[in-house]
C-alpha cells in the first residue's frame, strides 16, 4: 500500500494508447536529365601502343560529341584502367596475351531529344563498350516533398478511420513520425552497340516514393 495515496514513482510517464499507421505517397515524374555511360577499349601487346590507340579513339569520340553540340563540361571520365590479359595453354600454363586499356566516360544532358543523336555519334566514332543510360530529376527534392505530403495525409486518414471504427477520438497531432523510405528509383536502360540509326530511345516516368510510419494517440469517448 502506498503512503498517503502517493505512488512511489510520481514522475513516471503513463503510456498513452497508440494507433500505429503507415502512409505511402508515390508520384510519377518525367525525367529531365540523362547520363549516357560508354567507353573505348583497345588491346595491344605493347601497353604504350594500346594507350595511344585508346587516346586516338577517345579524341575522335569527343570531337564528334562537340560537333553535335555537347560541351566539354558535359563529358566526364569515370574510369581509366590498364589490364594485362592472359590465356592458358593446353597444360594449364598462364601465358601473357596483351594489355587492354579501357576508358569509360559519361555524357550528361538535359536535352533528352538529343539522346539518339548522342548514342549514334559515340558508337560511330570510337566507342566500343556500352553500359547504360540513366534518367533522373533535377527537382527531385520538390517532387519528394509532394510525395511526403501524400504519405502524411494517407497516414492521418488511416488513423482517423481506425479511431472512428472503434469509437474513440483521434488526437490529430501525431506523437511520432518516422521517415522509413524516401527517394526515387533511377530508371536505367541497357545500351547496345548494335543499333539502327537514328536510334529511338523511349523515356518512361520515374516513381518518387515517400513512406512514413506515424503514431497517433486517442481519447476514449
Amino acid at each position: 500500500m502506498y503512503r498517503n495515496g502517493v505512488e512511489p514513482y510520481p514522475n513516471t510517464p503513463r503510456k498513452l494508447p497508440i494507433i500505429d499507421v503507415q502512409g505511402v505517397g508515390v508520384i510519377q515524374a518525367k525525367p529531365d536529365t540523362a547520363v549516357i555511360t560508354v567507353g573505348v577499349s583497345t588491346e595491344n601487346e605493347d601497353v604504350t601502343v594500346a594507350q595511344q590507340e585508346n587516346a586516338n579513339q577517345m579524341n575522335r569520340l569527343q570531337t564528334a560529341l562537340i560537333s553535335i553540340g555537347i560541351q566539354e563540361s558535359q563529358i566526364e571520365t569515370i574510369s581509366y584502367t590498364v589490364l594485362p590479359q592472359y590465356q592458358y595453354s593446353s597444360n594449364g600454363e598462364k601465358i601473357f596475351k596483351n594489355y587492354e586499356v579501357i576508358n569509360m566516360i559519361s555524357i550528361k544532358t538535359k536535352d533528352l531529344d538529343m539522346l539518339g543523336t548522342i548514342y549514334d555519334a559515340v558508337f560511330k566514332n570510337g566507342a566500343n563498350r556500352a553500359e547504360t543510360i540513366s534518367f533522373s530529376l533535377s527537382n527531385e527534392d520538390e517532387v519528394l516533398n509532394r510525395a511526403l505530403m501524400i504519405a502524411a495525409k494517407q497516414a492521418f486518414e488511416k488513423a482517423d478511420v481506425i479511431a472512428r471504427t472503434y469509437r474513440v477520438t483521434l488526437v490529430s497531432t501525431p506523437l511520432k513520425v518516422t521517415e522509413v523510405l524516401s527517394g526515387f528509383y533511377p530508371r536505367k536502360l541497357e545500351l547496345s552497340i548494335a543499333a539502327s540509326s537514328p536510334t529511338p530511345i523511349v523515356i518512361g516516368e520515374i516513381p518518387i516514393q515517400a513512406t512514413l510510419n506515424v503514431q497517433f494517440s486517442f481519447i476514449q469517448r
